[in-house]
């Protein structure tokens, strides 16, 4: 015979949190500060706390002003005559499971993605006094649509989009900026790459496919 036990409140409380629990927390800290509920010093303060936290106790007290969490939705999925349009150019899967984000983490170092790697439609990346480079020349594109949320304080993300792909920049700054540099038109038949979030005392740098470096521009590099 089977027996059910229920934990109590005070039980769930002590139980080991899990990434995907302080990830829920996060996103629900995220969409508050972007509602203007937070102040950039609140959001900053909680999101330490999120990441720092062990227990699911020392999480729900984060959000317990701001209401719980709503079931995430399922990301839309590209057309297969966008696909085909585009795949001869950029590969895109679009028939992977791809409705759980990631997220990035960098503290006092840096994360480097570049070559072939498989970009997910929702990424996180929280940089403190640290760098986080995504280079998306060669990478596979699970979406049409790629949202990437930045919290950089006193820190840097650095993007690479090649040719064609879209860029929207829907970041706030404080004493930071977003710089372009090599920017082409996008194609409309390409993904599109949105980047939302804040920096302060940091920067998003975006290179496009007419940057060169000055290694290329010595003949160094190709």
């Amino acid at each position: 015979m089977l027996v059910h036990v229920r934990a109590e409140p005070h039980e769930l409380a002590k139980l080991r949190a899990s990434d995907n629990d302080r990830q829920r927390i996060a996103d629900v800290i995220g969409d508050a500060y972007a509602d203007g509920r937070l102040t950039i010093a609140e959001h900053s303060e909680r999101l330490e706390k999120v990441w720092a936290s062990k227990t699911l106790g020392e999480l729900e007290p984060l959000i317990a002003d701001l209401g719980r969490p709503v079931s995430p939705t399922q990301p839309q999925q590209p057309t297969q005559s966008a696909v085909q349009t585009w795949q001869t150019a950029l590969p895109i899967l679009a028939d992977l499971d791809t409705a759980t984000g990631e997220r990035t983490l960098v503290v006092m170092s840096e994360n480097n993605r570049e070559g072939e790697w498989m970009v997910q439609p929702k990424h996180t990346v929280f940089a403190l006094m640290g760098s986080a480079k995504w280079d998306l020349r060669e990478a596979v594109f699970t979406s049409m649509t790629i949202e990437l949320n930045i919290s950089a304080v006193m820190g840097s993300v650095e993007l690479w989009l090649p040719a064609g792909v879209g860029f929207i920049d829907k970041t706030t700054h404080i004493m930071g900026a977003t710089n372009q540099k090599g920017m082409a038109p996008a194609d409309p038949r390409a993904p599109v790459v949105i980047v939302k979030g804040f920096t302060c005392m940091g920067s998003l740098e975006v290179y496009g496919p007419n940057h060169r470096t000055l290694s290329q521009k010595l003949g160094i590099a190709k």
